[in-house]
């Protein structure tokens, strides 16, 4: 039985990558076959990985009651009770 093999290539931190070598030579295996292991567990639902996007800091001010328009006001409102996964671009 052949397997269709496809080829690629990651970059990976240096010292992550030489501890992942002693450890998988130690187990007979290189690190290619350690990351096949991974991505077909991953693939399979095995194991999840946490991706946490990051934003650039906002300067956030307090703005005064009698500076606040209808607008803002709606607009905070409506945004207060939409679930925020829903939530894609609010600004005032």
């Amino acid at each position: 039985m052949y397997i269709q093999m496809a080829h690629t290539t990651l970059s990976i931190d240096k010292k992550i990558y030489q501890r992942t070598a002693k450890r998988a030579k130690k187990q007979h295996l290189s690190v290619s076959a350690v990351a096949r292991m991974l991505l077909e567990a991953y693939a399979a639902g095995r194991i999840n990985v946490l991706a946490i996007q990051t934003v650039e800091p906002v300067e956030i001010r307090e703005i005064p009651d009698h500076e606040i328009t209808p607008e803002m006001r709606k607009a905070a409102e409506e945004a207060y009770n939409t679930p925020r996964s829903k939530l894609t671009n609010f600004s005032l």
